[in-house]
């Protein structure tokens, strides 16, 4: 799956057009509807687990932080350790509206059967505010897969999956929110159900700042940002909308480690600065977005 969805996105920045990306995003469609009608989603079961519940080896913490266990738990190259840095923020400010972040690397294509292939399309944060859940999808490296017309399809692909999973599966998906919520520590109480999902791409300024070196690379951020727009259009999808640009910081120095005990080793606790300080910048769009970098 992992494969198929990259050469997918790779095909609507080939040809980007609102009818190709109808055609490449039907084959999510049709992967989703095969599970559906099977009735092989695991959405929430008696354990906890489900869509929303990442299977990383990941301890949680008392405060509800986490660290990675394993190999370069230190890491400041990859954007593991920056998206977990912003889940153990706790809030994420999107366009003025203070959002819980309640899960991470959540597998949207869970099946009770098969596990190992169904894990794999994973977006990156979830947060949650007012009956929306927002899809955060977090880019740090630049390059062919993680540049910014790769995130905006990716982060669509993941917005269609959840708003299929609250169309069709409203209880079991207030449910498994409210689980993750409470292993998580974080204090919302779901007392309706999630009636729409906001997606949104994240990242530090260095990496929204990379097009504009390139006049090509600007046009053809403009191009693909403008058939995801109209695509949603021609939706009409009162589920699903895109919900802006956020930027964290300026690059690798916001990320920080706290280092604790534990077991008798050392664990690393990572966390973004630029939170705290609460100076992530918002836009809706990207020329807005350059406007302000």
């Amino acid at each position: 799956m992992k494969k198929k969805l990259a050469d997918l996105i790779g095909e609507v920045k080939r040809d980007k057009t609102v009818e190709n990306l109808k055609t490449q995003l039907n084959t999510i469609k049709v992967i989703y509807e095969d599970i559906y009608t099977k009735n092989n989603f695991r959405i929430h079961d008696d354990s906890g687990e489900g869509i929303f519940s990442s299977n990383q080896r990941d301890c949680v913490l008392d405060n509800g932080h986490i660290f990675k266990i394993g190999k370069n738990t230190r890491d400041t190259e990859g954007e593991e350790a920056f998206s977990r840095a912003i889940f153990n923020g706790t809030t994420l400010s999107i366009n003025n509206t203070t959002t819980q972040i309640i899960a991470y690397e959540t597998p949207l294509l869970r099946k009770k059967e098969a596990q190992s292939d169904s894990l794999v399309t994973k977006c990156d944060l979830l947060a949650y505010h007012d009956q929306t859940i927002y899809a955060i999808e977090y880019k740090k490296n630049w390059g062919p897969n993680t540049d910014i017309q790769y995130g905006l399809v990716e982060g669509l692909i993941y917005g269609e999956i959840i708003a299929k999973h609250i169309k069709n599966y409203p209880e079991e998906v207030q449910t498994h929110l409210s689980s993750v919520a409470r292993k998580h520590h974080r204090p919302i109480t779901l007392t309706n159900k999630p009636s729409h999902v906001s997606f949104v791409l994240c990242g530090p300024a260095n990496f929204f700042r990379r097009p504009l070196n390139n006049s090509e690379s600007i046009k053809k951020t403009k191009e693909m940002e403008k058939v995801v727009f109209e695509y949603l259009a021609q939706q009409n999808n009162s589920y699903l909308s895109f919900g802006g640009y956020v930027v964290c910081g300026e690059d690798d120095d916001d990320l920080k480690y706290n280092t604790i005990t534990l077991g008798g080793r050392n664990v690393y606790i990572p966390s973004l600065f630029c939170l705290k300080r609460q100076e992530n910048l918002f836009a809706r769009n990207v020329s807005e977005l350059w406007e302000k970098l």
